[in-house]
């Protein structure tokens, strides 16, 4: 009963998971329509974003392949040399005995049998005899065994060098795609900067992102009301306590002026190198995930009593809608993405909709 109960459980988990991602599905599409009748230059930035970060994590995954590979061939070469070394002694050990069979020949026999004074003793050498002989049929048998499990090793040491260099050439291939797809992101970028400048419109652009943020944030907060979760441990009581998502310099603070001062900080800009591992502040549930205009590839993690914590400009994310995650653990990269000028991670966390000044819930940097 216990089994079936917990089948249909993780049965219903599922469940809950495709509606999930059903609905956030069906809300990323009514935002990307929206997206494209306000602004039609956005489209070719989330493609050529999304084309990196599927680049980047094709990447990140052959590189998981190689390292698991060499694995193998550092595991396969420990134990063809054990399995060579183990073969040189039984090796010795016949030939030992053989040799003493070649010296004492067939006529110790011969003498012992035409020798009727001791019937005793010609019974010990005669089992002796059989004993050795049977000894010797198993260390035969060893050593073919172990000629065959050598063999066997050899020929898997091959095919996974044969694997390792294929996917040596695949990452080769990856990289190019990766570098082909950061140049065409670089050109969009580029144009759309000429573009917003030479019209005087980086107050409305900032603008139109914040309401696309704040719209995304509204219709998450009315989704996940269907889907409630069950946390561990109240947010809230880690106030002060939470680890930052990454080692950076603070480049823009909460609460500070942008765009003239008709426009504020929401959350904060940490500088850090492209391909920087983000981490996720605090256990939770992934809401979103995917590419917002302004923020690149975002993610958002649900922590539970409408507490939320949000990461931008990643180059890749690597969990999906409805993925739980662990404090600490890596949900994406940092990148420029959202046409960005600086590799850096934007993070927030808010309340509903309501942002929070995130170093009042951060340690200390």
């Amino acid at each position: 009963m216990a089994a079936v109960a917990a089948a249909q459980d993780a049965g219903d988990k599922e469940t809950e998971l495709a509606e999930l991602r059903g609905v956030i599905d069906a809300l990323n599409r009514t935002l990307q329509a929206d997206r494209g009748k306000k602004d039609h230059a956005q489209t070719g930035l989330r493609e050529a974003e999304l084309e990196v970060a599927a680049a980047r994590n094709l990447l990140r995954k052959t590189s998981q392949e190689v390292a698991l590979s060499r694995a193998r061939q550092i595991s396969l070469a420990a134990e063809q040399k054990e399995q060579r070394a183990a073969l040189g002694n039984h090796r010795q050990e016949l030939g030992r005995q053989l040799r003493s069979a070649y010296i004492s020949g067939r006529q110790e026999r011969i003498r012992l049998l035409l020798n009727q004074e001791n019937p005793a003793a010609l019974g010990r050498v005669m089992t002796y005899y059989a004993y050795l002989t049977e000894q010797r049929a198993a260390l035969l048998k060893i050593v073919d065994q172990g000629l065959a499990r050598l063999r066997q090793l050899d020929r898997r040491a091959e095919e996974e060098t044969g694997r390792l260099v294929g996917l040596e050439r695949r990452r080769q291939k990856e990289l190019a795609r990766l570098d082909t797809a950061r140049q065409d992101r670089a050109a969009i970028v580029a144009g759309l900067e000429r573009q917003i400048t030479s019209s005087g419109r980086q107050l409305a652009s900032l603008q139109i992102q914040e309401q696309e943020l704040q719209q995304l944030m509204n219709n998450l907060q009315r989704a996940l009301v269907e889907f409630p979760m069950v946390v561990r441990e109240p947010f809230a009581g880690k106030k002060g306590l939470l680890r930052w998502p990454l080692k950076g310099r603070l480049i823009n603070d909460f609460g500070q002026p942008r765009a003239g001062g008709r426009l504020r900080w929401q959350g904060v800009m940490l500088g850090a190198a492209r391909g920087t591992e983000v981490r996720a502040v605090y256990h939770g549930r992934v809401a979103y995930a995917d590419w917002l205009p302004g923020l690149g590839m975002l993610m958002v993690i649900e922590h539970g009593d409408g507490f939320l914590s949000l990461y931008g400009h990643n180059e890749s994310l690597y969990r999906e809608v409805g993925d739980w995650v662990e404090a600490g653990e890596t949900i994406g990269v940092v990148g420029d993405s959202g046409g960005n000028s600086l590799s850096a991670l934007y993070f927030e966390i808010r309340r509903g909709v309501t942002p929070l000044n995130p170093h009042r819930w951060l340690g200390r940097r």
